[in-house]
């Protein structure tokens, strides 16, 4: 049977996927067990684990905070999949991260006819 960690378990989505995964080996993952913008936190917790597939749905989803604090916000929604990702492939599990086509315009571009998404301040 396949262990599955469950990164975001108390999320709209993570709770949903958890009632799909309730018959494998399903390791479910809060805030409170993991901050994924911790690369180190990343290597304790997973490796305590060792799952063969990783289910991220972990995200810094609120538009204003986002705005007001852009760089927790790269942490949370870039830098941690990456490490999510490094970490993957360094111990042969799968990883599947979920994200949306939802993109956040900082109300300053909003004047700006050709805006681009991107870690970019206009």
């Amino acid at each position: 049977m396949q262990k599955v960690v469950l990164i975001g378990a108390n999320g709209q989505l993570g709770s949903e996927l958890a009632k799909i995964f309730f018959d494998h080996d399903l390791v479910p993952l809060t805030h409170a067990d993991l901050d994924i913008a911790d690369a180190k936190g990343i290597e304790k917790v997973l490796g305590q684990h060792s799952p063969d597939l990783i289910l991220n749905t972990a995200a810094y989803h609120r538009v204003d905070e986002c705005e007001d604090f852009p760089a927790r916000a790269y942490e949370v929604n870039a830098l941690a999949v990456r490490h999510l990702a490094q970490w993957s492939a360094a111990h042969q599990a799968a990883l599947l991260h979920v994200s949306t086509d939802y993109v956040a315009i900082p109300r300053r571009c909003l004047a700006t006819a050709l805006y681009r998404p991107g870690p970019e301040v206009c």
